[in-house]
C-alpha cells in the first residue's frame, strides 16, 4: 500500500518474549524504535519516537501498561498510536480495558506469531486510512447545489458521508449526512457526481461515498457482506457500502493521491 517503514514501540519487561516480538516485528518489516521494560518509561519514550504502533504488555515495572498507555493516549501528541495488547494476563478487568482502548488485538502469551502479524497488517492499513482521514479534513468547503422538496439547496460536499439511490424511488437519491441527517433529493448519483470534488467517487453504480469518511477498505475476510466493501464510521455505528472489483482499483489510486 505504501513504502514506508512503520515503528513499533515494544513494551514487555521479560527478556525472552521481548526477544520473540522484537524478531516478528522486524521479521515483517517494521522498525523497532525503542523497546521498555517500565510503564514510566513507556509514557517517556512514547512522547519522543512517536510510535505507529505500540505493543503492549499489562505488568510492566513500577507502572501497570495500562495505566501508562492511558496516559500516553491522554497527551494527545501521538493521535494515530495503533495499540496492540501482548500479555500473558487473562483477567477480564484487562480484556475489558483492551476493547475501551479499541485495540487492534489482544494477544495473550505463548504468542500466535500469525495473529500477531496480521495485528500488525491491520494496524497498518488503519494508519493509512486514517492519514487519509485526516488530510481530507484540512480541505476547503465544496458546496453541491441539490434539488430538495422542488428547491434549491447548497449541501457542504464535507458533510456528506454517502449517497444511494432510494430503492423505493427510481428519480431519488438519498444523501446522509455527518449528522445523522438523511435528505432525499431528486438529483440522482450522476448529477451530484459532476459537481463533486475527487473526494467523491462511486464504489458501486447505487452508491456514492466520501473518502474523507471511509475507516478501513475491507476485503472479503474483513467485511459482512460477501462483496469487497467501504466500512466506514457514521457517528460510531459501522455501515457496510457496497464497493465494486471494477471500482476497487479506482479507489485506491484515488486514495493514494492523498497518503
Amino acid at each position: 500500500m505504501d513504502q514506508q517503514r512503520y515503528k513499533v514501540l515494544i513494551a514487555e519487561d521479560e527478556p525472552f518474549q521481548l526477544s520473540v516480538l522484537e524478531e516478528i516485528v522486524t521479521g515483517e518489516g517494521y522498525i523497532v524504535c525503542k523497546t521498555v521494560k517500565s510503564g514510566l518509561k513507556l509514557i517517556e519514550e512514547a512522547k519522543i519516537h512517536q510510535p505507529d504502533i505500540l505493543l503492549l504488555d499489562i505488568g510492566l515495572q513500577k507502572l501497570d501498561g495500562i495505566s501508562a498507555v492511558k496516559q500516553v493516549i491522554a497527551d494527545g501528541s501521538n493521535p494515530l498510536l495503533q495499540l496492540i495488547f501482548t500479555t500473558g494476563s487473562v483477567d477480564t478487568k484487562h480484556l475489558l480495558a483492551g476493547f475501551e482502548l479499541d485495540t487492534i488485538d489482544y494477544i495473550t502469551k505463548p504468542y500466535d506469531p500469525e495473529r500477531l502479524k496480521k495485528a500488525l497488517a491491520k494496524a497498518k492499513a488503519q494508519i493509512h486510512m486514517n492519514r487519509v482521514v485526516k488530510s481530507y479534513s484540512i480541505v476547503e468547503k465544496h458546496m453541491i447545489q441539490l434539488v430538495v422538496d422542488h428547491q434549491v439547496r447548497m449541501i457542504d460536499e464535507n458533510q456528506i458521508v454517502y449517497v444511494e439511490k432510494n430503492k423505493s424511488s427510481r428519480t431519488k437519491s438519498l444523501v446522509h449526512l455527518s449528522s445523522g441527517q438523511v435528505i432525499e433529493t431528486t438529483s440522482n448519483l450522476k448529477e451530484i457526481k459532476e459537481k463533486s470534488s475527487d473526494a467523491i467517487i462511486f464504489s458501486h453504480r447505487s452508491f456514492l461515498i466520501n473518502l474523507n469518511y471511509i475507516q478501513m477498505i475491507c476485503t472479503d475476510e474483513f467485511s459482512r457482506s460477501t462483496k469487497k466493501a467501504f466500512q466506514i464510521n457514521l457517528q460510531d455505528v459501522e455501515e457496510d457500502i457496497p464497493l465494486t472489483r471494477k471500482n476497487y482499483n479506482l479507489a485506491l489510486d484515488q486514495l493514494s493521491k492523498f497518503i
